[in-house]
């Protein structure tokens, strides 16, 4: 997708939360701004800030929320991903009451936002677009271990399978532990643990803090605490099996892995084992 190096909020993120503050670029509900800016990227380079007002993007107006999305600034984050990565967009803003038409020229970046939710609970949880990681386990992660974290949520994105188990037939809730859900659910969390090691790998981390993490105090927090289910491999289990992925294809830090045997699972049936 394109990347601008901004980030963006919406007002209805605000609403009915403990998190009822208003931010100060908000007029009334349906205003979407950016929330922040990258240093030195396309955003900050075209002299946006923090704050701007969004209004406009390539001259029409902004999408409304999506039924499927929580919140607008998803909808609109997920408009702007469909653009033409190598295109310049035009974006009218508005700042201190004045509205501007500032051109920004994105460079290729990876369609997937990852955010830190806030929240009181520990979580890590991926839609097709979306990573998020609660503030309450992200407080508790050193960088090696949220880099564990995000590389399983990537992968889920990678390998598609919230398609692939919709597809399947996979139902949710307290029947996801029983039977052929159980079986497609642990499926899908073998193939995202197996890809992630590749992905730490490609980003400059030892993939062996991977199973490192499974058999921290904190891995073990995670299999009692954040991740209940029966559907998924014990944490020993997750371990070994990424240790043997590392080693079939002797991974290291900051050595591409294109992963192409495992990333072809996405165009199979959940079912289909190797």
């Amino acid at each position: 997708m394109p990347g601008l190096g901004l980030s963006l909020i919406s007002r209805d993120q605000y609403s009915d939360t403990p998190y009822d503050q208003p931010h100060p670029a908000f007029i009334d509900d349906s205003r979407v701004a950016l929330s922040a800016v990258a240093a030195g990227g396309p955003a900050a380079r075209a002299g946006l800030r923090a704050g701007d007002a969004l209004w406009l993007a390539g001259g029409e107006p902004l999408p409304e929320r999506r039924e499927e999305d929580q919140f607008r600034y998803i909808s609109v984050s997920g408009a702007l991903a469909e653009r033409d990565p190598a295109a310049a967009v035009t974006l009218s803003v508005s700042r201190g009451g004045y509205l501007t038409e500032v051109t920004v020229e994105p460079v290729p970046a990876c369609r997937s936002l990852i955010e830190i939710f806030p929240s009181n609970e520990k979580f890590a949880r991926a839609d097709a677009d979306i990573v998020q990681i609660s503030s309450a386990l992200a407080a508790t992660l050193d960088d090696g271990q949220l880099a564990v974290v995000v590389a399983h949520e990537l992968a889920h994105q990678v390998l598609e399978h919230r398609r692939r188990l919709e597809e399947a037939g996979v139902r949710k809730g307290l029947l996801a532990e029983f039977g052929k859900n159980a079986r497609r659910n642990r499926r899908a969390e073998i193939e995202a643990d197996r890809l992630s090691v590749h992905l730490l790998a490609n980003a400059g981390f030892d993939p062996m803090l991977a199973p490192h993490f499974w058999r921290s105090e904190t891995g073990a927090e995670r299999e009692g605490g954040w991740l209940r289910s029966r559907a998924y491999p014990s944490r020993e289990a997750r371990a070994e099996a990424m240790e043997a992925e590392i080693t079939r294809w002797n991974l290291s830090a900051n050595q591409f892995s294109a992963a192409a045997p495992l990333v072809a699972w996405r165009d199979r049936p959940i079912d289909i084992e190797d």
